[in-house]
C-alpha cells in the first residue's frame, strides 16, 4: 500500500517574544550597519557583503 506525501504551507506572520530579543541584546544594542547601491536604491547589511566579497577573494586564490 503506498502512502502519499501531502505538504501543507501556512502564510503567518514571524513574531519573537519581546523577552526573547531583550535576552538577545537585539532590543537595546540592535545596530546593523546598512549601505544602499545608489543605482538601485536597495539597501544591504553590511556584514553580508563584506562576507561576499570576502569569499569571492578566497575562492578567485584558490
Amino acid at each position: 500500500m503506498a502512502r502519499s506525501k501531502i505538504q501543507e504551507q501556512v502564510d503567518c506572520s514571524i513574531l519573537t517574544p519581546k523577552p526573547i530579543l531583550q535576552a538577545s541584546g537585539d532590543v537595546y544594542r540592535f545596530t546593523d550597519f546598512m549601505v544602499k547601491d545608489i543605482s538601485s536604491g536597495k539597501c544591504f547589511c553590511a556584514d553580508y557583503l563584506i562576507t561576499a566579497g570576502a569569499l569571492n577573494l578566497f575562492c578567485m586564490r584558490s
